[in-house]
């Protein structure tokens, strides 16, 4: 690692700063204190090798999620919320006792520059929100929205967010700011796959289905026996949409907004987390299509690039829920959903505040 380009980077920075940090899982802030060290040994006895870090965030937004099937658990008689227990705030560095010393500094900010004129009362209930004062006694785990910002039903919702005059002409340049700054938020995949495919319906123009590649890594791959395996593997994978990895049959529409999840090239700004626009699909060619930024200055420009399929491997681990213990890659072009977004992906996106609620479903 000494050499490395990369790590003498690391190792002449005076500070680094970590952002949206609540989402992060306490082991990330481990990794990082021991990359650190390693690249500077001189340094080694100090926190972070002596370098200075910044950690901004807001402990009512987004928590880590750990890798469980259950969020709770008992230990010594004790109800332990596995959530906390991979939360940044229950790690060495913050906590106090066991003979630690906490390592941070914790400023308030206390203005914020984003509150338009009018938005001070939802701003004031956001916070009575994120400190749980507005909780239904009735439902314990229930808060009362107010009547003015509830959908009346899902389609009610995706007018509100997109209306159809714009999705009848995505690629409209006016429209476009209207879709970049627009996005319905959900807790789970699974309605974030449901209300997207509901836009993509809406909007004019032919749908095009890309199915992804699969393939199984087996430890006997000569053995007729696995190769039976194999295609069944592959069969249960292909069935099988797990967080990170791209659909298996990725529907696309020119003018529909999706969301890369792989860093492709930071010096272009194609990063995970990035939305861009379906702007050309090619019949004779299923493994390249054209898209365009629609965020910053980029995307005020209307750059487009070519994106290309890759490929995602996991598994390997028992203990993964979605593939079994089973190592398998996926041949796709890295794109999820991007009308709708889970709120942990949303984290870090810029987009323009409109409210509504439906159940567990929120559109910004």
């Amino acid at each position: 690692m000494i050499g490395d380009p990369r790590a003498e980077v690391l190792k002449a920075a005076d500070v680094i700063i970590l952002d949206e940090v609540s989402s992060l899982h306490k082991e990330v802030l481990f990794y990082i204190d021991r990359l650190l060290c390693d690249i500077d040994p001189a340094n080694k006895e100090l926190a972070f090798a002596g370098k200075i870090v910044i950690l901004g965030g807001d402990w009512k937004q987004a928590a880590a999620i750990p890798n469980k099937r259950s969020f709770r658990f008992i230990y010594n008689n004790l109800v332990h919320d596995q959530q906390w227990e991979a939360s940044v705030k229950n790690s060495k560095y913050f906590r106090s006792d066991r003979g630690n010393k906490p390592i941070f500094e914790t400023t308030r900010l206390t203005i914020n520059n984003r509150v338009i004129t009018g938005q001070e009362h939802f701003k004031n209930w956001l916070k009575v929100i994120g400190t749980g004062h507005n909780v239904d006694h009735n439902h314990s785990e229930r808060i009362e929205v107010p009547q003015n910002l509830c959908a009346l039903n899902k389609a009610d919702l995706i007018n509100f967010v997109f209306p159809p005059e714009v999705l009848q002409d995505p690629m409209n340049p006016d429209n476009v700011k209207k879709l970049q700054g627009s996005a319905i938020l959900a807790s789970r995949n699974d309605e974030v796959m449901n209300i997207h495919q509901s836009i993509m319906d809406s909007i004019n123009g032919e749908e095009r289905i890309y199915q992804a590649v699969h393939r199984a890594y087996e430890d006997h791959p000569m053995d007729a026996l696995a190769v039976n395996v194999d295609d069944a593997n592959i069969e249960h994978m292909m069935r099988k949409d797990p967080s990170g990895w791209p659909p298996s049959k990725l529907k696309l529409k020119v003018g529909a907004i999706m969301l890369l999840i792989r860093n492709i090239s930071i010096d272009q700004g194609l990063c995970n987390g990035t939305r861009v626009q379906i702007a050309e699909l090619y019949p004779d060619n299923d493994n390249i299509i054209k898209c365009r930024h629609v965020t910053g200055e980029r995307g005020e420009r209307g750059e487009e690039f070519y994106l290309f399929r890759y490929d995602f491997q996991r598994g390997g681990d028992e203990r993964e829920n979605q593939t079994g213990g089973i190592r398998i890659s996926r041949f796709q072009f890295p794109l999820r959903p991007g009308f709708a977004l889970t709120i942990n992906k949303a984290q870090g996106n810029i987009i323009n505040l409109k409210i509504k609620f439906l159940n567990y479903i929120i559109s910004i």
